[in-house]
């Protein structure tokens, strides 16, 4: 386990933002690799860096200023065991994550620190809202599972704590988890894990500040989450700045979640919960597609933004307008069960400056969606001009501001809307609610097949006169909805005896469900381990460029 606090770990996830940018020398090289400790790392900065990090105005990478740097630095400096920390292996993959290692030789500890969204990572970030498992998730566990260590502390930051989160569940090699702002998993991840979530979940601790608007995504998973009041928040991307966490004394200050932001996870959870699963991964790729064009760089060095031709091109591409349309479905939807997420997504997308397409969708969001009517066209559709989307759109492109396809596409996405409206179910406690991971497990294990044989000689040897124990009465049970495995969880052996007497399974139908369950783990450890060799290879042709 870490000897490090809390507090410490996330001046690690702080110090992945370092790179060669203004003052800054980038620390995170295949030169310092196996070479260097962070304190040999950050002998660099001295007393006259630090000056001009305090005269700077520039905001640094992280969203945290010149300042702000200066002052954690110190901190980071005069602390001991943070210094010692040795830079052990390093990654930078073809997206632009970075995965680091690092070891304390004297005491043997070892920390795994994940670096927030990488440039070509956000389309990564929203596949996690309906897959199992991401590309970048399963990199991350390669990278785990490569370090000759154990009981390895994973740290990270939004993308970076997912990461941590998702190590922690998957690697026998975590001790322990923390992660700070890090987005949830998908229904399809504890399907898939339900009884590794359950065994690992307590290795993780969560801490997520007050307004961040990324730990809200889809279902988290955790031992213990605490919420943290934001600190020096001057602009809304700085609600999701790993240095907000710190009060002027470097410790956090715990408080509630804003209700703004517990809204609007209400708001994923009821999109995932009710749509359709091709819907919900066709909305979810298009999100991720969006904060890509609007906060990611273009591919293959990620150094250039995209620009607002290119972001404008795909936001109302008339590809795309079904995605768009059912968005604002669930918007309209969602509103009409009494929670107003009109205003929370405004100020989203206010803050974030998301420009062309903060001001056209503003206008479209703000107002709910009327009735089309294909006869008459549009003079029904809204009693005012103003909360008309169609007519917004129109406005527009008279005025030049849409191109005669682009308002198509806007139409064309309010019709959808139209459509997709009336299908939704209104929101209600349930479907608002987190992704529940089941607590039963499957269990295949030689105890249980053994067990599970010896049910079958005693249902095949039953006594025909034992009229109790007549398959008939488990049929009726069966058909009221009486016989089911929630109301077997003290008593599982008699629900699988009740279930292989109507089935009349026999020892050799059973001796070949474990067969094909074999063939099914050895065709999955196959594939992993094509995955991994896969990964290393990557790995080793980065590092062959870097050299």
């Amino acid at each position: 386990m870490a000897n490090l606090s809390d507090e410490e770990l996330l001046f690690l996830s702080n110090l992945m933002h370092m790179k060669k940018e203004g003052e800054f020398e980038a620390i995170w090289t295949e030169d310092n690799l196996n070479k260097k400790t962070i304190g040999e790392m950050l002998e660099y900065i001295d007393e006259d860096t630090l000056e001009a990090l305090r005269n700077s105005d520039k905001t640094y990478d992280g969203e945290i200023s010149g300042d702000e740097w200066a002052d954690m630095l110190e901190q980071i400096q005069n602390n001991k065991q943070l210094c010692d920390l040795k830079l052990v292996d390093l990654e930078v993959d073809d997206k632009n994550a970075i995965s680091v290692c690092l070891h304390n030789e004297e005491t043997g500890e070892t920390y795994v620190v994940f670096r927030g969204t990488g440039a070509g990572e956000w389309p990564d970030n929203f596949a996690g809202g309906y897959l199992a498992d991401t590309e970048q998730q399963l990199r991350a566990l390669a990278f785990v599972e490569s370090q000759p260590y154990d009981n390895i502390t994973v740290v990270g930051h939004s993308k970076g704590g997912n990461k941590a989160k998702y190590v922690a569940i998957c690697s026998d090699k975590v001790g322990q988890c923390i992660s700070f702002d890090g987005q949830g998993f998908s229904p399809a991840f504890f399907e898939k894990y339900g009884p590794l979530i359950e065994q690992n979940k307590d290795k993780i601790t969560c801490y997520a500040l007050d307004y961040d608007f990324v730990n809200i995504l889809l279902t988290d998973i955790y031992g213990e989450k605490f919420y943290v009041n934001g600190h020096g928040v001057d602009s809304f991307p700085q609600n999701h700045s790993p240095n907000s966490f710190f009060n002027a004394d470097f410790e956090f200050d715990k408080c509630n979640q804003s209700e703004a932001m517990a809204s609007l996870h209400n708001f994923i959870n009821y999109i995932i919960n009710t749509g359709e699963p091709e819907e919900v991964a066709g909305l979810m790729e298009y999100l991720g597609n969006v904060l890509n064009f609007c906060m990611g760089k273009q591919p293959p060095d990620y150094e250039e933004k995209y620009s607002s031709e290119e972001i404008r091109n795909y936001l109302l591409d008339p590809e795309n307008a079904e995605e768009l349309g059912l968005l604002l479905a669930y918007i309209v939807r969602y509103e009409e069960g009494g929670d107003n997420i009109t205003v929370v997504i405004r100020d989203i997308l206010e803050g974030t400056d998301f420009g062309f397409f903060g001001e056209i969708i503003f206008h479209i969001i703000s107002h709910k969606i009327g009735k089309y009517d294909e006869e008459k066209g549009l003079e029904n559709l809204f009693k005012n001009l103003e909360g008309d989307a169609y007519w917004i759109s129109w406005l527009l492109q008279k005025l030049g501001v849409l191109t005669e396809e682009e308002k198509e596409a806007i139409q064309e996405a309010v019709r959808i809307a139209q459509k997709k409206q009336a299908e939704i179910p209104l929101p209600d406690s349930k479907n608002c609610i987190d992704y529940k991971v089941s607590s039963i497990k499957r269990d295949f294990s030689d105890e249980m097949r053994t067990t599970l044989l010896q049910l079958v000689k005693e249902v095949e040897d039953e006594e025909p006169w034992k009229f109790w124990k007549w398959d008939v009465w488990y049929r009726m049970e069966d058909l009221f909805g009486n016989l089911n495995v929630e109301n077997y969880k003290n008593n599982i052996e008699t629900y699988h005896r009740k279930v292989i007497d109507i089935n009349d399974t026999t020892a050799t139908q059973m001796q070949k469900i474990f067969d094909a369950i074999d063939e099914l783990d050895q065709k999955y450890e196959q594939l992993f381990q094509t995955k991994v060799e896969e990964f290393s290879g990557i790995t080793q042709e980065i590092r062959n460029i870097m050299a």
